[in-house]
């Protein structure tokens, strides 16, 4: 699975995660993120808003939903690097390097072919490193949108 945060106006694609690199043997541009293999993959949640109204001489209160969704997704992933001196300057530029928000896309290239799947003006709301031994990092990304998953950009 690989997953690109695209920064509006088509900047530069920013690698989130690309379980097809095993281990990043070259040093990596901080504007283009850095491939790894998905820990704890694809976990997304989807919430409305609603209201809760007490009622007068009612059991119970009275909830409406408001719809107003709210898409989240959160994903662990882990690198290897060559070289510690490599693993400490990703860690050091990484979160200073992602774009804020862009459009999400998310791709699964199966023996029955490829899924692609898009969440458009998707915030990156949180970048937290959950790890770090020698060669090997692992980080938490935490990504939010008010719009549905698309199948076209």
């Amino acid at each position: 699975m690989k997953i690109t945060l695209i920064p509006p106006g088509g900047a530069q694609p920013f690698v989130l995660a690309d379980d097809a690199v095993s281990r990043i043997a070259a040093m990596v541009s901080p504007a283009t993120g850095a491939g790894g293999s998905l820990a704890e993959g694809f976990v997304p949640v989807q919430e409305r808003i609603v209201q809760v109204t007490p009622l007068a001489r009612s059991p119970y209160v009275f909830i409406a939903p408001r719809f107003n969704l709210k898409n989240s997704l959160t994903l662990t992933v882990s690198r290897t690097f060559a070289s510690v001196e490599m693993c400490v300057n990703f860690l050091a530029t990484h979160a200073t390097s992602a774009p804020a928000s862009g459009l999400l896309e998310v791709q699964s290239v199966t023996a029955s072919g490829t899924i692609l799947r898009f969440l458009p003006n998707t915030v990156l709301q949180s970048i937290k490193c959950q790890s770090h031994t020698g060669v090997s990092c692992r980080f938490q990304y935490t990504l939010i949108a008010s719009n549905p998953w698309q199948n076209t950009p």
